[in-house]
């Protein structure tokens, strides 16, 4: 990260910005940017210390913290009118900062390979700081109650407790490693290793790197998709912004059309639940005056915005409607406000069925075998579908079935459900699809060792069995209702109940064993997207029918959760599957 202390190995030279600057003068980008869907605005460009980086906002979202790292100090903003109303001790060139669960700041002591602790409204100085590695810079966003923090000089990455700000576990990456982030579970972690033009992907559930991609020259930032599945890398020496699959870690698209100059750091702003429209990302420009603005479902740089100079570091704001810019060119902090167009009063209320499937098990079973299933799907004629497919492999999943090949992923072609009914009934019938899976490699990996140690453990033995002993006893209830494959089966309450209770001391006993690879776990990630998947339709104009496909052990969790949406109208699965007959 450029800390304004070493600026002078970092930037080019004062020629090169001279004659940079002389071209953007000619062409200047406007401080408000119209789209389709959303305006971006200057709101206001705010002088701080010298060397602005790093932003953090109170826990009532009512001042903004900006960690200035040639100043050593922290400026505090207050958001309502943009004025400075303090300046805090900040420790040694502090480039970034963040609240503790107990109130206190978070800083990164880049000079003393630190992290120092600021209680700001007890007044306290600098206390109960931390060793890390040399060269601590930015944090990544918080997730699973964890964040990253990137040492460049020692070239590693060090988990932080979120809450504690204590250091925990940490990995060499090499070659000068820059701001990094994780997926919405927390299991994997990318970080850009600036000086070998690698992101390196960690399995933060075993530990162990699990690829190096190779991507553009010099990348500065990262930051992942808000369905996960790209990680969108920015490439300041090429100009290029990289997006890599978070499934295969290949690289599936490159942009360098209207990308700006030296894009040095990335961050998601994502749509809110009622707005119209894609999820954007803002790109600070490090080499100009500006942000690009990349609109996600197009894959393309829409537009730049003009703001302070030489921006370093983005940060959008809780609300989601400004955006928080550090410029070290000109010592400010640029507020970008974010206006989206008021939704109209959605007109009806979308029919959604949610149809259990077996899996493989369609494929032998007589009851609900492959034919049962499309029938069931044909009658129901959806105008979308949302399917049980990890959103990262279902692009390659769609790209084989529209070139007429057989499906290669190996998570999607067990599955014929999708393979055999949606994929085919996609271009007979025209509806959409939506995937929703929060399922990962990793995590069928973690929760399969976990399970294993568990089962082999004589400590843990009653638990064990316990277990054991619910499945029985879940399995005997299924019995009594007719046969498991049974369609008017799966889709009733009863078998909902016996589900529920088989797990009940698994859950109890192996969640936290398992942590995002629990049942419950990848349940919410699952109901989380899908409803953002609705919020999305319903704001554009939402189909009459939609379809969720799940799995018949989480299909009645997942509607009793669509349940306390008062905007859906939910269909009758058992006589849906039961007019098959």
């Amino acid at each position: 990260m450029a800390a304004t202390a070493r600026s002078s190995r970092l930037w080019r030279t004062a020629a090169a910005v001279a004659a940079l600057a002389s071209a953007h003068a000619a062409a200047s980008p406007p401080e408000t940017l119209e789209l389709e869907h959303a305006t971006f605005r200057l709101e206001r460009l705010i002088p701080t210390p010298a060397g602005p980086h790093g932003v953090a906002f109170s826990p009532g979202a009512d001042r903004a913290y900006v960690a200035c790292a040639a100043a050593d100090a922290v400026a505090v903003i207050d958001i309502e009118t943009g004025e400075v109303i303090n300046r805090l001790d900040g420790g040694a060139s502090p480039l970034d900062l963040y609240f503790a669960r107990d109130g206190a700041l978070i800083i990164t002591q880049f000079r003393e390979n630190k992290l120092a602790r600021v209680r700001p409204r007890a007044g306290d100085r600098a206390i109960n700081s931390s060793a890390v590695g040399r060269g601590p810079t930015l944090f990544s966003r918080a997730v699973a109650g964890r964040r990253a923090l990137v040492c460049e000089f020692d070239g590693s990455v060090v988990e932080i407790d979120a809450d504690t700000g204590r250091p925990g576990r940490s990995w060499r990456i090499g070659a000068r490693p820059y701001p990094a982030d994780f997926t919405s579970d927390g299991v994997l972690l990318f970080v850009p290793a600036r000086d070998d033009n690698h992101l390196v992907v960690i399995d933060t559930l075993s530990g162990s790197v699990r690829a190096r991609v190779g991507v553009g020259a010099q990348p500065e930032g990262a930051a992942i998709t808000p369905d996960d599945a790209h990680c969108i890398v920015v490439c300041g020496g090429s100009n290029e912004l990289h997006l890599v699959n978070t499934a295969t870690f290949e690289t599936t698209a490159i942009i360098r059309e209207d990308v700006g100059p030296r894009p040095f750091s990335i961050a998601m702003i994502p749509r809110p639940p009622a707005a119209t429209g894609p999820d954007y990302a803002v790109i600070a420009n490090a080499e100009a005056d500006t942000i690009s603005i990349l609109d996600l479902d197009a894959r393309a740089v829409v537009g730049r915005l003009r703001i302070g100079k030489r921006p370093v570091v983005v940060r959008p704001h809780p609300d989601g409607e400004r955006i928080f810019i550090s410029c070290e060119g000109d010592n400010t902090v640029a507020v970008v406000r974010i206006e989206r167009p008021t939704p109209t009063t959605p007109t009806m209320r979308p029919e959604v069925l949610i149809l259990g499937a077996l899996h493989g098990a369609h494929i032998t079973s007589e009851r609900y075998g492959v034919d049962v299933l499309r029938r069931a799907v044909r009658d129901f004629n959806p105008g979308h579908v949302l399917v049980e497919i990890p959103p990262a492999r279902h692009e390659h999943a769609l790209r084989d079935h529209r070139a007429g090949r057989a499906i290669a992923d190996p998570r999607v072609s067990r599955l014929p459900e999708y393979t055999r009914v949606v994929f085919p009934l996609m271009d007979e019938l025209g509806f959409g699809v939506t995937p929703y899976s929060s399922w990962t490699a990793e995590i069928g990996a973690h929760r399969h060792a976990q399970l294993a140690a568990i089962a082999s453990d004589p400590d843990r033995a009653p638990e064990w069995r316990a277990r054991q002993e619910d499945f029985s006893e879940m399995n005997r209830r299924i019995d009594a209702l007719g046969a498991p494959d049974d369609p008017r089966v799966i889709h009733s309450d009863a078998y909902d109940r016996a589900v529920r209770d088989g797990h009940a001391s698994s859950d109890r006993f192996f969640d936290r064993d398992l942590g995002p690879a629990s049942r419950p776990a990848m349940i919410e990630r699952d109901v989380a997207r899908i409803h953002r998947a609705l919020d999305r339709m319903i704001a554009e104009g939402a189909p009459e029918r939609i379809l969720v496909l799940t799995g018949a052990a989480s299909r009645g969790e997942v509607e009793r959760q669509l349940r306390s949406r008062s905007d859906i109208a939910i269909k009758d699965a058992g006589r849906a599957v039961g007019a098959n007959d």
